[in-house]
């Protein structure tokens, strides 16, 4: 899909009645930002991170708690889950949350559909920095409930976040239409049986990085 009209037109034929916007990546232009963050997180505990290009590819998506989960397995890392995941939000916020910001082609989106049909913004990140974003960009009005890790078991792939969305708002899955752009968000959509839209085919919207 193209431009607005295409999203408006597929909407109403397949009698959409909830829009699901992931934020990391989606809504938010925040993975590089996340990157230095948890790159910064690691050098401060001793240990090396990945490279942008391997976070961008293999880990977008995935929460903290299962990243770092994963990387202590992957490099036999002892690190705490918690107590790392904890360190890296609040370097995130600390250091890079100020400049990040909402992706133009997305917003416009969000706010040409408020009013007219319920948004839930879903991420695998933690609610009090989803909150802070969304806070400090002044667009927390346009989402009727933020729904985070802290309120599933499981994150993406799995499909509990989405799911999650639908049962609040007593909406079937197959109504719900899912905004999103890793390859974990794509596969928790279709565990969920909801339709779902790459963020990539709404126009050029991402800057691509050259970190490595």
């Amino acid at each position: 899909m193209e431009n607005q009209m295409d999203v408006e037109n597929y909407i109403i034929k397949n009698n959409i009645k909830l829009l699901i916007l992931d934020c990391d990546g989606a809504l938010m232009d925040t993975v590089e930002s996340h990157y230095l963050a948890w790159r910064d997180t690691y050098n401060k505990l001793g240990h090396e991170f990945v490279t942008f290009n391997e976070f961008q590819k293999q880990y977008a998506g995935t929460s903290g708690f299962e990243l770092v989960g994963i990387l202590n397995h992957k490099f036999n890392y002892t690190l705490e889950i918690e107590k790392t995941v904890k360190l890296k939000d609040d370097i995130f916020i600390t250091d890079y949350i100020q400049s990040v910001r909402p992706f133009e082609n997305v917003l416009n989106l969000v706010k040409q559909s408020y009013g007219i049909i319920p948004m839930v913004v879903a991420s695998g990140g933690e609610t009090a920095v989803v909150n802070e974003m969304l806070n400090l960009n002044k667009i927390s009005k346009y989402f009727v409930d933020i729904i985070t890790i802290n309120d599933v078991k499981q994150g993406k792939p799995f499909p509990d976040l989405f799911l999650e969305a639908s049962a609040r708002f007593n909406v079937f899955p197959h109504e719900c239409l899912v905004f999103e752009d890793s390859n974990a968000g794509f596969q928790a959509a279709k565990n969920a049986n909801m339709k779902c839209i790459d963020v990539n085919e709404l126009g050029n919207i991402k800057n691509k990085k050259k970190l490595k």
